[in-house]
């Protein structure tokens, strides 16, 4: 039945991108706390079982060298709470992240990753 309380997380997807040899979908069940959407509870699942699948079946993995070269790179994430939206995704893109709006206020009032996090 429905429950206002308890979500489903869940993430589909395939791999390599330029040429299919696995698809997979990882459903968590009323995945704990927040965030508790699929993209951050089921994905780094998908992520390591598929990359684990990949490299057993020995499907070579292709880079573009900008793309090595980005992901080898991390990046310290901004804190943005308290900026106006538009400032806040102007920040995030000078330090090369992208971002993602969740409600439709004008000030950002929270924020994950939080800052001072290392991401690549």
């Amino acid at each position: 039945g429905y429950s206002a309380t308890d979500y489903i997380a869940s993430f589909i997807g395939f791999a390599p991108v330029d040429d299919p040899q696995l698809v997979a979908i990882v459903v968590v069940d009323t995945p704990k706390g927040y965030p508790y959407y699929g993209g951050t509870v089921a994905a780094p699942a998908f992520r390591e079982v598929v990359g684990d699948s990949l490299r057993y079946l020995e499907v070579p993995v292709r880079y573009e060298s900008e793309e090595k070269a980005a992901d080898d790179e991390e990046t310290t994430v901004p804190m943005v709470i308290n900026l106006p939206v538009d400032k806040a995704e102007n920040v995030l893109r000078d330090a090369g992240l992208v971002s993602e709006r969740s409600g439709s206020g004008q000030v950002v009032y929270g924020q994950i990753p939080l800052d001072g996090v290392k991401v690549k």
